[in-house]
C-alpha cells in the first residue's frame, strides 16, 4: 500500500495537536508527547507510516534526505505542494548533530517578490524547541530553481545553497 501525501500530512498535524512538543537528538513519541529533531521527525512518520528509510539506515540524517531527494526529487518551485519532503544539507558535514535540514511542506508556495515566496511547513527547530507548523521564505533563479533558504522569518539570513 503506497502512502499519501495527505497520510502523512495528517499525521503531522495529529502530533502537532500533542501538548508536549520538545527538541531531542533522539525522537520519541507517545500520546502525549513528541521529542524531536528535524531528521527524526520524518524517521518517525516513515516509521508510522510503513515508508522505507534512506539506505536502509535505522536513524537517518538530514544529509541522507538530501542525498535520495537529489537523485529523484525536484528543485523547482513548481513542485512544491503540501505532503513534499524539502531539503539541504551543510557543506561540510559535521560527525554528529544538524547536517542540514529536513521538513514537510505545509502550503503550497505564495510568491513575495519576484524571486521569493513564502511557504508554510512543518518541522522540529531548535529555535521552536521541536515540532512546529511556520513560515519560512524559499528563494528562486529566475528559473524557477530553488536556490536559498531563509529558515526562520526572525533571522534575516538567507542560506544559498542546493535544495531538494
Amino acid at each position: 500500500m503506497k502512502t499519501t501525501p495527505d497520510e502523512l500530512t495528517a499525521l503531522l498535524r495529529k502530533w502537532l495537536a500533542l501538548p508536549e512538543k520538545r527538541f531531542a537528538r533522539t525522537p520519541t513519541v507517545s500520546a502525549t508527547a513528541i521529542h524531536c529533531d528535524c531528521a527524526g521527525l520524518i524517521t518517525l512518520a516513515f516509521d508510522r507510516l510503513s515508508i522505507p528509510k534512506p539506505y536502509a539506515l535505522t536513524r537517518p540524517r538530514a544529509m541522507h534526505y538530501f542525498a535520495i531527494l537529489q537523485e529523484i526529487g525536484s528543485n523547482h518551485i513548481s513542485q512544491l505542494e503540501p505532503g513534499s519532503l524539502l531539503t539541504w544539507r551543510k557543506d561540510q558535514v559535521p560527525k554528529s548533530g544538524d547536517s542540514g535540514h529536513v521538513l514537510v511542506v505545509a502550503g503550497r508556495p505564495v510568491q513575495c517578490t519576484e524571486h521569493a515566496y513564502k511557504l508554510s511547513v512543518i518541522d522540529a527547530t531548535k529555535v521552536h524547541n521541536g515540532l512546529a507548523q511556520r513560515e519560512m521564505f524559499v528563494h528562486t533563479n529566475a528559473e524557477g530553481q530553488l536556490t536559498g533558504v531563509q529558515l526562520h522569518l526572525s533571522v534575516r539570513k538567507v542560506k544559498r545553497t542546493a535544495i531538494y
